[in-house]
């Protein structure tokens, strides 16, 4: 299992666990809540301020599992925007996605610390996602773009788009080869 499935397989677990275990805190402290309410002992007062304080911590663990199915939702969109767009532009992400520059910017910091994205990072000077195949592929290009021009009878590599059916990601990677999946690092075969 790749570094990048096991992240969002992870990440999917603990999305489950938190929305589950801070929905049923909620609810639990609400119940005393109501108790405490109808409570007339003079002790009442502290333990409504203790049922205020966990209510709110179980609303908090519900909403990071909440926020964490977003982010596994979106990866798959930036995924399919990436596959599309090979630049890595989070403008053109953001436009594709329909939100700002900067809450792109913030969700892709996010996936990148979740491992969503395997040994990524954001170039602020050019604002935009760099996944290392990708850089990498964009270098041989250039060099095969420059090698045509030097040479025009060195052989043309045939190339293939290959879906990840995981991520969703389109890669093109030359017919026949081994080749890793520039947004999960999974293995793709051309």
């Amino acid at each position: 299992m790749n570094k990048s499935k096991a992240a969002i397989v992870v990440s999917s677990i603990i999305e489950k666990i938190e929305m589950i275990c801070g929905g049923l805190w909620t609810a639990f402290f609400v119940l005393g809540f109501f108790i405490t309410i109808t409570d007339e002992s003079d002790d009442g007062v502290a333990f409504g301020i203790f049922v205020i304080v966990c209510i709110a911590l179980g609303v908090y663990v519900f909403l990071c599992g909440r926020k964490r199915k977003k982010m596994r939702l979106l990866f798959k969109d930036y995924v399919a925007q990436l596959s599309v767009d090979t630049s890595g532009s989070i403008e053109n992400i953001a436009g594709a996605t329909g939100t700002s520059v900067d809450v792109v910017k913030k969700n892709l910091a996010f996936m990148i610390k979740k491992k969503f994205f395997t040994n990524a990072r954001i170039d602020e000077v050019n604002n935009q996602l760099v996944l290392p195949s990708m850089a990498q592929r964009q270098q041989e290009q250039n060099y095969n773009a420059q090698a045509s021009n030097v040479s025009t009878s060195a052989p043309q590599i045939e190339m293939t788009t290959c879906k990840y059916p995981n991520c969703g990601g389109m890669n093109k990677i030359a017919k026949g080869m081994v080749a890793e999946c520039d947004f999960c690092g999974s293995p793709l075969q051309g």
